[in-house]
């Protein structure tokens, strides 16, 4: 899962697949022309078709997305996450140096995206 902390990263693809399940709603974000594109789009996740699985939405022709595929995108599944108070740690009544964070699962999938029609 998508931390920048090494030892919060979970590599296990069976723990990711689980949150994109869970959490379809994926944002999805795109690069072209030096301008970035944002979608809120929800996605399935085929495990069957790829290595990894392939993730499968609907995108209207109306959707200022439609008319820039292909292209490289990331799909951001966000799952659940909490505030964490300094004063929740034992030590912060020793020594005052906890500070707030923020805990989170979140998955990041990259890929191209492509459409094709269907009537």
């Amino acid at each position: 899962m998508a931390n920048p902390n090494r030892q919060f990263q979970v590599a296990d693809a069976a723990a990711q697949q689980a949150l994109v399940r869970a959490q379809p709603l994926a944002t999805l974000v795109i690069a072209h022309e030096g301008a970035l594109h944002v979608n809120h789009i929800p996605l399935y996740l085929d495990p069957a078709r790829g290595p990894q699985g392939t993730l499968i939405g609907h995108v209207a022709r109306a959707n200022a997305l439609w008319p820039l595929l292909p292209q490289q995108a990331v799909a951001v599944f966000h799952g659940p996450q909490a505030y964490v108070s300094p004063s929740w740690y034992p030590s912060k009544a020793l020594d005052g140096k906890q500070v707030p964070t923020w805990n989170y699962a979140a998955v990041h999938a990259h890929g191209t995206l492509s459409a094709f029609d269907d009537p």
